[in-house]
């Protein structure tokens, strides 16, 4: 049954109350409500949980840290329409199973918080290669591999992995081929606005990433067992996540749809490699600091880097149109900003360590950056030449 107006504004009026009966401000959170009632029975996944409802219910998200990325303090509550009353709060940090995949769905009945309007000054100009990164990639020893993920991707999602593709492609001179690039249904798509999905906004030009696949964890798995036959001794393999992330016992990858992959999981994937000359890790998502341990221990590579946006009990902040800190790792990587200078200056061509860095320097006040490299220090011997 279709939400009627009348009941969102009694849904409306009862959250806010218990809200302040909780001592919460409500203009701190947004509130959203998912469009259809739920049947008796029904079963609402979120995280590594369910729950099987008892009543016809309208199922009510409130965001208690709206500009972080997912996942972060949240209460799910159960309406029932028939009553209309509260019949049960959940207290977690990750949203219900249908926010990833069906935003358009929930109607935002309170959402005094929003990220500030951003003035994106666009430049046209493209990464360019300058004579340093000439000299390094005329002395490549192996081939260059990437893999690239998101899978509850919204629009900075998205954007983060195109910025990347792109100094990928254009600086680093990464074959199109030898990129994997994964995300949320297989399209060149997110959840959420804005909509239609045209243009990166970096410099206004239609996206060129190649979207390889869904971003599923099956997806993810596949594309690191496709490269046990190509990788050499030689090779460099990057690999991204982006999007969300949540933590339980441990940290988790989101991935669209459920089930989602914990570190033991990537650790295994990373042992099953052949070795390798360069291995460089960098994770946006919440709770990314909780693969840290796994990625140093299972890779099997002469050099190895791990960056990530937070530590493994953290969130990581999101923002209008880029993650602050993908940005501006990206950035370093780059050289430049997609539409401005960098803030410090970078070694070029800049090391792995450069780039950690240099991002978190800059980084945004409620981040918590993390790094680790192996052998100690190795990270200053890597870049993506």
């Amino acid at each position: 049954m279709l939400i009627s107006q009348n009941m969102l504004e009694t849904i409306k009026k009862i959250v806010v109350d218990d809200l302040q009966r909780l001592r919460i401000e409500p203009d701190s959170a947004n509130i959203y409500v998912y469009c259809n009632s739920l049947p008796k029975t029904n079963v609402m996944n979120y995280g590594d949980r369910e729950r099987e409802l008892t009543r016809e219910t309208a199922l009510i998200l409130v965001d208690l840290a709206p500009l972080y990325n997912w996942g972060h303090p949240c209460i799910i509550q159960f309406f029932d329409v028939e009553t209309n009353e509260i019949y049960e709060s959940i207290q977690t940090n990750m949203p219900p199973d249908s926010f990833w995949g069906e935003r358009e769905k929930y109607e935002a009945i309170h959402a005094p918080v929003q990220f500030p309007n951003e003035e994106w000054a666009v430049d046209a100009d493209t990464p360019e290669d300058t004579s340093a990164l000439n000299d390094v990639l005329a002395t490549v020893a192996g081939n260059k591999y990437a893999i690239l993920f998101s899978g509850a991707s919204e629009n900075r999602h998205l954007n983060d992995m195109e910025f990347l593709y792109r100094t990928l492609i254009d600086v680093y001179k990464f074959p199109v081929g030898n990129i994997t690039v994964l995300n949320f249904n297989g399209k060149i798509d997110y959840n959420g606005n804005p909509k239609p999905v045209k243009n990166w906004p970096g410099n206004n030009t239609p996206y060129r990433i190649k979207i390889n696949g869904p971003g599923t964890k099956a997806s993810l798995l596949s594309a690191f067992d496709s490269l046990k036959g190509k990788l050499r001794s030689g090779d460099l393999l990057l690999l991204h996540t982006n999007n969300h992330g949540y933590r339980s016992s441990e940290s988790y990858l989101v991935c669209q749809p459920s089930p989602h992959l914990n570190p033991s999981e990537l650790g295994k994937k990373l042992a099953e490699l052949p070795s390798i000359g360069s291995l460089i890790v960098m994770m946006e998502q919440c709770f990314s600091g909780g693969f840290k341990d796994v990625v140093i221990k299972n890779a099997k590579a002469n050099l190895v880097s791990f960056a990530a946006a937070c530590d493994p009990d953290k969130s990581s902040m999101g923002g209008p149109i880029f993650d602050p800190f993908a940005l501006d790792w990206i950035a370093a990587v780059t050289g430049k900003y997609p539409n401005s200078s960098l803030k410090k200056t970078v070694p070029n061509p800049p090391s792995m360590k450069d780039c950690f860095t240099y991002a978190h320097s800059v980084k945004d006040k409620d981040d918590t950056p993390v790094y680790s490299d192996k052998p100690s220090n190795g990270g200053v011997r890597q870049n993506l030449k």
